[in-house]
């Protein structure tokens, strides 16, 4: 974790033994030397689950990652209250973003690395669904590499990753996109466990509001324009019957809209974030939003805070027992332990969060909650239960390595009315 301080001794002791693993020469004596006199240099094996073989996003062939570049360091913690996020960010030039911006518009907020809406965008072509597709995130270096991947996989077009602030910036960004904001998600952001940072979560009342004023209806949205005074308004329609060719392009793009029109994703894998975006949405826009028919049709379970608190009891004892054992391994043999250990902080992508939940079980945060008043909220979405399978059919990188360690993920699916 980035800002953890280590013994001096211990970091010497890593950083030695990592300069005695290390062969002189650099990268081309290590090339020459794996490949032998002359041969060339094995294949790169990727160590992020995400990039490995036999997961979902392994059929990008993400250029970069299959020949070990394109990594980037990045602080897995960022504080969204510090100054320099507070400025809203301008909206993007859309005609140049998109070479459609009039088609329906998904949103994930806080896309992390951003193979998911890669992912999406490709399924969903192949399913002759025509949609757009927009990351925020507020991590700088990842956007700019997932605006890379996006050109390197012929997706320029279609997907778009912007360097934002969601709760300052969500409502600019998308009022001001031209055709309709079809769905939005978030999933597996910072739990931000102690009470005292709640403030810094990604969904706050602003994203909120803006998912509840700006997402069309469930069902075909309706086509837009902007007014005199730059507002979103009903466009009339044309008198004349379109070309057969406008018709059926205009018929793709509504069956692609209403399979996500005014749709809300939430999922996560710490209960108590689950619980707190859910409890967001229903207390500022429970008027307009609802449970998709889903959790009525689809694989639900039920859990509580206190199946959570003793889930957490659990998982702090294997925590402690895990931390005693690699204490024990330290001592008998340090210095190869700590060339291990000493790696450089690198895109997690699928490993994301990992370090952020075993900070405070999943159990305190909802006990947390519980403490700082808001039990008096009694959740009637709760009686829908937890979705069991991601309905959008696309995994994030987190979801994937969650899935993989047989991890619980919590969804939530919500439509608007």
């Amino acid at each position: 974790m980035l800002g953890a301080v280590r013994p001096a001794g211990l970091r010497a002791a890593r950083s030695g033994a990592a300069m005695a693993a290390r062969p002189r020469g650099g990268g081309r004596a290590l090339a020459a030397g794996a490949g032998g006199a002359g041969g060339a240099a094995p294949p790169y094996k990727p160590t992020n689950i995400a990039d490995a073989e036999g997961s979902p996003f392994f059929e990008l062939g993400l250029k970069e990652v299959q020949e070990g570049a394109g990594r980037v360091r990045v602080r897995q913690h960022v504080n969204p209250l510090s100054s320099a996020f507070q400025t809203p960010t301008p909206a993007p030039d859309w005609r140049a973003s998109y070479a459609d911006p009039t088609l329906p518009l998904f949103v994930d907020c806080g896309c992390g690395p951003g193979r998911f809406l890669l992912l999406l965008a490709r399924h969903d072509g192949r399913a002759g669904r025509d949609m757009n597709y927009l990351g925020l995130e507020i991590r700088q270096p990842l956007v700019e590499r997932a605006n890379k991947w996006a050109a390197e996989l012929g997706l320029g077009g279609r997907v778009r990753y912007v360097f934002t602030n969601v709760s300052v910036s969500l409502a600019g960004l998308l009022a001001s996109y031209p055709g309709p904001v079809a769905g939005l998600s978030a999933q597996f952001p910072d739990p931000m466990f102690k009470r005292r940072h709640r403030k810094r979560r990604m969904v706050q009342a602003s994203v909120v509001q803006a998912a509840r004023e700006l997402l069309v209806p469930g069902g075909a949205p309706r086509r837009t324009a902007r007014d005199g005074a730059g507002r979103r308004a009903a466009a009339p329609l044309r008198a004349s019957r379109p070309p057969r060719r406008a018709r059926r392009r205009r018929g793709r793009r509504r069956a692609a809209a209403a399979a996500a029109a005014g749709t809300v994703f939430l999922q996560s894998d710490v209960y108590g974030a689950a619980v707190a975006m859910r409890d967001e949405f229903e207390q500022h826009a429970g008027d307009v939003l609802e449970l998709s028919p889903l959790h009525a049709s689809a694989r639900v379970f039920q859990w509580t805070p206190e199946q959570a608190a003793a889930e957490a009891a659990a998982a702090a004892q294997e925590q402690q027992r895990q931390r005693a054992a690699a204490r024990q391994r330290r001592q008998g043999g340090g210095a190869q332990d700590g060339a291990q250990g000493g790696a450089e902080q690198q895109d997690g992508g699928a490993e994301q969060q990992q370090d952020e939940a075993s900070e405070e079980p999943d159990g305190g945060a909802e006990q947390s909650q519980q403490d700082g008043g808001e039990a008096a909220f009694v959740s009637r979405w709760a009686a829908g239960g937890w979705l069991a399978d991601n309905p959008l059919g696309v995994p994030t990188e987190r979801e994937h390595y969650v899935a993989a360690t047989g991890g619980r993920v919590y969804r939530v699916l919500l439509v608007k009315r």
